[in-house]
């Protein structure tokens, strides 16, 4: 049985940082303060910077073109900024409210979602050129409620109904419909894998919801495969076959983007009915094989702590045995679930790993970095050693590291005060951190630049050369 783990955290010891690990203090650090590291003066966010104040969805990963960097406000506001200078080029109003960022498909930028003060709920799709024009706009019954994807040429976009469309992405006209099984209460997790859709149906089921795991073809809409994701044995049976009905309410947590023909999932467990035992709250990851629709492998774990990282054919994860047992990091081959490595953090890495449950993985330079509200670990990709943990002053939102070129960037909150942390990835050695106003945000690293969405405005930041 396969688990995973990740993790983060904090340490309040001075002024200082503390850096530990499997590394002695590196030689061009100073002899003072905590572990041999003082704090580097800060960089404040000017030469090579810019700050656009428009009120982005932190939702919303920035999409970025060749002149211009697209963002979606949480009033379905579509701005397209300079990449150069940060200044508006243009803004339109799409009416919608949006649950995912700007599209880009066959160059026709896509927005979906619900539209404002509607109360039937209905929602729209809309597609715009390069400079705003608005190309075609496309009504559905229903709100738009998963983020857009293109699979045999079409536009596929699913409603809070269980209906999935595919669209001409040029003109926007239907090409065709169907009713996803089990969508009762909506379609989620909409990916596409070659000319194959995937997505989950979900329904209402024993005093929660259960879903419903389909593949249908991306160029005519008819449904390949289909299994309960409740099941007591997770199988998928072809159209026109009844699938083993569900015993429990199961939902999919988390589907990723194929490798080789293969989706990694998690399914999730959270209802607790009167005679369950008291720790019933599970999550599996499977390995599915997309064309033959069956699984090749999976694990069990009690707790796993925010969604996976797939990456070079490893799987990064979080687990823990019970929900409040210890934590671990855990990298599986993605295509055989063989276990590389465990990591099971002790003494201080342990207190900044503690009970959150909102950790993130970034990878870069053969290290792996977990990050979330007390501070970084860094552990080697190939062992699953430590190489460093850094602690910074603990806040309430959860790190989001990202990294880029030997260097690891993380949310900073200290006394109030907002900006980037940055650690060189190798050995832990603290750089100068950046210093934009909000302590609230997310960061996003798009070819060598460093985005920074705060709830009013965008921060663009060049990064150095590698």
């Amino acid at each position: 049985m396969l688990l995973a783990g990740s993790a983060l955290g904090l340490s309040g010891a001075g002024l200082g940082w503390l850096f530990l690990g499997s590394r002695t203090t590196p030689a061009e650090s100073p002899p003072d303060g905590p572990g041999g590291f003082v704090r580097p003066t800060a960089i404040p966010a000017t030469k090579g910077r810019w700050r656009a104040a428009v009120e982005a969805s932190v939702r919303a990963t920035p999409l970025r073109g060749d002149v211009d960097l697209y963002v979606i406000g949480p009033g379905g506001v579509v701005y397209a900024l300079d990449l150069r200078t940060g200044t508006t080029r243009w803004q339109v109003n799409t009416g919608l409210a949006v649950h995912a960022g700007v599209g880009s498909f066959d160059g026709v930028l896509v927005v979906g979602g619900a539209l404002l003060d509607d109360p039937a709920l209905s929602g729209a799709v809309v597609g715009l050129d390069p400079a705003g024009k608005q190309l075609w706009r496309t009504p559905t019954p229903s709100n738009v409620n998963v983020a857009s994807t293109l699979a045999a040429g079409n536009l596929i976009v699913g409603d809070s109904d269980g209906m999935l469309y595919g669209l001409d992405p040029v003109t926007g006209r239907p090409r065709w419909s169907t009713t996803v099984p089990g969508g009762d209460w909506g379609i989620h997790h909409l990916a596409a894998v070659g000319d194959t859709v995937l997505v989950e149906g979900v329904r209402s089921f024993a005093r929660g919801q259960t879903g419903t795991f389909c593949a249908v073809n991306g160029a005519s809409g008819e449904l390949r495969w289909h299994g309960e994701v409740g099941a007591a044995r997770w199988r998928a049976v072809g159209p026109g076959t009844a699938p083993q009905p569900p015993v429990r309410a199961w939902r999919l947590a988390w589907l990723s983007t194929a490798s080789d023909g293969i989706v990694h999932l998690i399914r999730q467990r959270v209802v607790i009915a009167p005679d369950d035992p008291p720790d019933t709250i599970r999550y599996d990851l499977v390995a599915f094989n997309v064309s033959a629709g069956k699984p090749l492998w999976g694990t069990v774990a009690h707790r796993m702590e925010h969604d996976p990282l797939l990456h070079d054919g490893t799987l990064y994860l979080m687990s823990r045995e019970r929900l409040d047992g210890p934590a671990r990091i855990q990298a599986l081959d993605a295509r055989s679930g063989r276990e590389r490595w465990i990591y099971r953090p002790s003494g201080e890495a342990a207190k900044i790993l503690g009970d959150d449950r909102d950790h993130h993985f970034a990878v870069d330079s053969g290290v792996v970095c977990v990050g979330g509200v007390r501070g970084l670990i860094a552990l080697s990709v190939d062992t699953g050693i430590e190489r460093w943990h850094a602690t910074v002053p603990e806040f309430s939102h959860p790190a989001t590291p990202v990294a880029h070129d030997g260097v690891v960037y993380m949310r900073r909150w200290e006394d109030q005060v907002g900006g980037v942390w940055r650690w060189r990835i190798a050995d832990g050695v603290a750089q100068p951190p950046i210093e934009p106003p909000s302590i609230y945000g997310e960061l996003f690293i798009l070819e060598r630049t460093l985005y920074v969405m705060t709830h009013d405005a965008l921060y663009s930041i060049d990064l150095p050369a590698g």
